[in-house]
């Protein structure tokens, strides 16, 4: 179904240019639903905002709601992974009402050469009325997600993916596309709707005509890892004119803005190798959702280079997570008392000759009471709740009191009585592959899919962060990656006056250590902890000591993200610091997370 509506989907987004759109009436009034994509293919990953306008010429309130399935197919043949969602909102009589809304997307995670049947399918209801909506989405997997704006690629987005392709163009399928198509105008202002893409190209005059909560948004996405690209002629205003501040190096936060020149005219598809670049190299997000382990492509016999959420072997978390056995012989043992007592000992004791009607009796007593031996044997190897370790890379803007986060975290668990949990803040959950062990439930070749749902779309106008499935479950090693942007206090503040910094923090748990760069290239150490509202005075260190202490504190993170963000240069008049108490997302509340390592950096509040 997902692949037909997609393909239709299609010719209405190449006359729409910018955006797809799908519209169905509602009443013979003419009343009206238009359903659109902001960008021309829905990214694989994150979420995807759609914005929804009710046209109601009746005489009673409409009430729609849009049920929202997301796949991501493991083969053609076989299963699909799938996220669920829904929204509902009413439109009062005789007039036009717009809703925009963050889609959560189903991320890609099974390697795969052909790139197709992600995108959306969406179920229309209203009253007795029922339609179907597709949403083709982009498909390659090798190249960063990039979106272009109108006046860059509004007819040569076609040829741009072509490019990519080899020459080659893929008709009416998604596959194969790197690039998408947006109208400025309509950008989103939620930083989830940007978090599928990896670069966002935009002109400047585009950018200068944004409204404030778009720029904000993308602004925010930046600092979550994304990589902005303006493109300006030399009478445009420059980065800082337009409100766009990255520190040394163009980076903000963890991403990065590159500034490009531009002659005015649309991108060629000759351009389309500037965006190929491997990931770490253009946008440090990359290696969190599309991590840059090249493996082969079980489905293409090998060859094929796919990025995936797929962690190496080994990686440190998993490592700390360690190796759990399997008592195979306990259930053995068990198995075969069963047997005899289910067999011979009651055929021949308990219900021997002229007392068979008490098999009637017996062996459910026997089976249960087996049932109740292997559940309790389950309980004593596995326990319940699980034990797990997390890390995340957070920066922490005080001047917005917001820090950004990026998270990964690999459990296991045992058993379950619930797996469904709720963010405090909103997020971007994603689910890791793992290496192969007797307890991955998600696995690179996985043909079964996993499905998941996400109660953030079902927000009824009022946010519900409740995410179930199959995110966490029972006797299972898991992984997922978590972007979140939240509120904080928390602050590194330094006491006017000359001489050696001191420094206050304000951050609700204590820094471990912490390291400053001033705006000379000097570099300062806390000689220890740092506790909540101490002061305390740095000691003069070096760049090595410094380059050392990064490597070790970022040891945890994921080998990509922890490259890029290591060998990125130092910032000045920024602050680094690790902590175990600050700075982590929560998610199921009965894992005990044995481990919790926060990376923070940040500029320096005076």
């Amino acid at each position: 179904m997902i692949r037909h509506l997609c393909a239709a989907a299609v010719l209405t987004a190449t006359l729409c240019r910018g955006q797809q759109t799908e519209r169905t009436p509602l009443d013979e009034a003419g009343s009206l639903v238009e359903v659109t994509s902001i960008f021309s293919a829905t990214p694989p990953s994150g979420y995807a905002p759609l914005r929804v306008k009710i046209t109601n010429n009746g005489s009673v309130p409409r009430t729609v709601t849009l049920r929202v399935e997301s796949r991501a197919e493991v083969t053609y043949s076989n299963g699909s992974h799938q996220l669920d969602s829904s929204f509902s909102f009413t439109a009062p009589p005789g007039k036009t009402t717009e809703q925009e809304y963050m889609v959560p997307v189903c991320a890609d995670v099974t390697p795969s050469s052909y790139g197709g049947g992600n995108g959306l399918a969406v179920r229309m209801e209203a009253g007795g009325r029922n339609a179907f909506m597709g949403f083709n989405g982009m498909g390659r997997q090798d190249w960063p997600c990039t979106a272009f704006s109108q006046a860059l690629a509004a007819r040569s987005l076609q040829d741009l993916n072509n490019a990519a392709r080899g020459g080659v163009s893929s008709g009416y399928s998604s596959g194969g596309n790197f690039a998408s198509l947006f109208t400025a105008p309509m950008l989103p202002g939620d930083w989830k709707g940007y978090s599928g893409l990896d670069i966002l190209a935009i002109t400047a005059g585009e950018w200068t005509g944004l409204t404030p909560a778009a720029k904000t948004a993308i602004l925010q996405w930046v600092k979550l890892g994304g990589l902005l690209e303006v493109h300006r002629q030399p009478a445009d205003l420059d980065l800082a004119a337009l409100g766009i501040k990255p520190g040394d190096g163009r980076w903000l936060g963890t991403g990065q803005v590159r500034e490009q020149e531009w002659d005015g005219r649309e991108l060629s598809g000759s351009e389309a190798m500037r965006y190929s670049a491997v990931p770490g190299a253009a946008s440090p997000r990359l290696s969190l959702y599309i991590d840059s382990l090249r493996q082969s492509d079980p489905q293409s016999g090998g060859g094929t280079n796919d990025y995936r959420p797929f962690l190496s072997d080994r990686p440190a978390l998993v490592a700390a997570l360690g190796e759990k056995g399997f008592a195979v012989w306990q259930v053995g043992i068990i198995l075969v008392i069963f047997g005899l007592l289910v067999g011979p000992v009651n055929l021949f004791y308990f219900a021997r000759a002229g007392r068979r009607h008490r098999l009637f009796f017996t062996t459910p007593i026997i089976s249960l009471g087996a049932a109740a031996v292997l559940l309790f044997v389950i309980f004593f190897q596995d326990g319940t709740g699980g034990k797990g370790h997390r890390t995340s890379l957070v920066y922490v803007d005080a001047a917005e009191n917001t820090a950004f986060i990026r998270q990964m975290q690999v459990s296991r668990t045992g058993v379950l009585f619930g797996g469904s949990f709720t963010t405090a803040d909103a997020a971007v959950i994603s689910p890791a592959v793992l290496p192969e062990s007797r307890w991955t439930r998600l696995k690179a070749a996985n043909t079964r899919g996993y499905r998941v749902s996400s109660g953030e779309a079902q927000r009824y106008f009022a946010e519900d962060r409740t995410y179930g499935g199959d995110w966490f479950q029972s006797r299972s090693e898991q992984g997922q990656f978590i972007d979140c942007v939240q509120s904080t206090r928390g602050r590194l503040e330094m006491k006017p006056g000359s001489g050696a910094p001191v420094v206050t923090s304000t951050f609700a748990a204590p820094l471990e250590r912490v390291f400053y760069k001033d705006a000379d290239g000097n570099y300062w150490c806390s000689p220890g902890e740092v506790s909540t509202g101490s002061s305390v005075t740095l000691q003069s260190s070096s760049a090595q000591d410094f380059t050392v202490w990064l490597a070790s504190a970022a040891s945890l993170l994921p080998a990509e993200m922890r490259e890029a963000f290591t060998g990125a240069p130092a910032q000045s008049q920024h602050f680094y610091a690790t902590s175990s108490g600050t700075g982590l997302v929560d998610t199921l509340g009965s894992i005990d997370w044995e481990s919790s390592r926060a990376v923070l950096f940040g500029p320096l509040v005076r």
